[in-house]
This record gives structure tokens, sequence and C-alpha cells, in this order.
């Protein structure tokens, strides 16, 4: 069962987001199993979605976030099956993972 935890916001920092690898350090547990993903709903909107949860200890944020320009969401997620809590974006969270590391990189 998740846990929403809005000790999680403390990864949600745009200099904190792109300025590390992932999986993160849990904020709540200290595991390195913390994933994030960002979702661009609208083309034409900065605002969109964000996740951030801990498969370890099971703490999560979802929230509205202001999603920076060049971020592009990951092509493999159904956006209808995404809701508050991160049941769905858990199966994807490798392939989260290395999406957003490789948006770092870019």
């Amino acid at each position: 069962m998740w846990n929403e935890n809005d000790t999680m916001l403390n990864v949600m920092d745009e200099n904190i987001i792109f300025a590390n690898k992932y999986p993160l350090v849990c904020p709540v547990c200290n595991a390195s199993s913390t994933h994030l993903y960002l979702h661009r709903f609208n083309p034409e909107d900065s605002m969109g979605a964000a996740w951030v949860w801990c498969s370890h200890c099971k703490s999560y944020v979802h929230t509205q976030f202001r999603i920076p320009s060049n971020w592009v969401n990951l092509n493999t997620l159904d956006e209808d099956m995404l809701e508050s809590t991160p049941d769905y974006l858990e199966q994807s969270a490798d392939g989260i993972d290395n999406h957003i590391n490789n948006m770092v990189s870019i």
C-alpha cells in the first residue's frame, strides 16, 4: 500500500531533478529506490504532473508541476493509465529511470 508523504517533495527542485542519476536516495527511508516521472498532458502548456515514489518504503507524492521546456514524455507509458498513486509507474520504474537519466545527459 502506498503512503502519501510530502517529504518526497524534497526531490522536486529543478536543480535536483536534473543534477542526479536515478534512482535517488529516498528522503524517507534512505534506500536508493526513489523514482521521478514528469508528464506534460498538453504540448502547449507548461503545467503537467509529477510523481516521486520510493519502491522500497512505498512513500510517494503526486502533484501539479511546471514541466521544464526540454522535457519529453516517455512514449511507452499509456497516459490513460496515469493516476495519483504510482502503481502503474512502478511497473516501469527501470524504464522511467533510464528515460530521465537520458534527459539529464542531453
